[in-house]
């Protein structure tokens, strides 16, 4: 029993280490250039976890390690893949937009930031085989109003683990790489904030 026991806690303790995730400054991933470390909702200031910068576990962001809660202490909130200032969902409070084109199951594989409220309206939309995986493809028109489609200027482009500056996909734009697999609003936060920030224990 002892023995069943000591091998779960070994097993739990290597994914556990395993579910970590870096996040770098540009395409270079040696360690001197990892930004912050993620795992389980939080952002953390050394690859240890014993420093938390952010906790981000849903729909709102704060900083420390939380609960984020948008009832008092929410720097961000998101909803419907946009980004707001504190615990808000008004429109003029829209920091940014975050527009899907391709996703495998929850983690968004390559997305468009906008700044602002965006509204994307879907002009195709489909299901396909990738690596025996399913991939969600969508095509969009952008729009403020929801009716015209506007040339609206792209902030950052999300793709192959990468987000770039602007609607660029080259390496000389990257301003942060990662490994794991996130999610929308945590690209979308690493992108407005993430990208800001200095090198893990600066």
């Amino acid at each position: 029993m002892k023995a069943l026991l000591a091998v779960s806690l070994a097993f739990c303790a290597a994914f556990s280490a395993q579910a970590m995730d870096t996040i770098y400054r540009g395409t270079n991933q040696a360690p001197e250039s990892a930004v912050c470390y993620y795992q389980s909702g939080k952002f953390y200031a050394d690859a240890g976890r014993k420093e938390c910068l952010y906790a981000h576990p849903g729909h709102c962001v704060c900083k420390g390690p939380g609960p984020a809660s948008p009832a008092k202490n929410a720097l961000y909130r998101f909803n419907g893949g946009k980004m707001y200032k504190g615990a808000s969902v008004n429109a003029k409070d829209a920091v940014a937009t975050i527009v899907e084109y391709r996703r495998k199951g929850g983690a968004t594989l390559e997305a468009k930031i906008y700044e602002g409220f965006v509204i994307a309206l879907n002009e195709q939309y489909e299901l396909s085989k990738s690596a025996g995986d399913k991939t969600e493809t969508a095509n969009y028109k952008i729009t403020r109003d929801g009716k015209t489609e506007e040339k609206i200027p792209v902030l950052f482009t999300v793709d192959g683990n990468k987000i770039y500056k602007g609607d660029s996909k080259d390496d000389s734009q990257c301003v942060l790489s990662y490994t794991g697999e996130f999610n929308a609003s945590r690209l979308l936060f690493m992108a407005m904030i993430l990208s800001q920030q200095g090198k893990a224990g600066e």
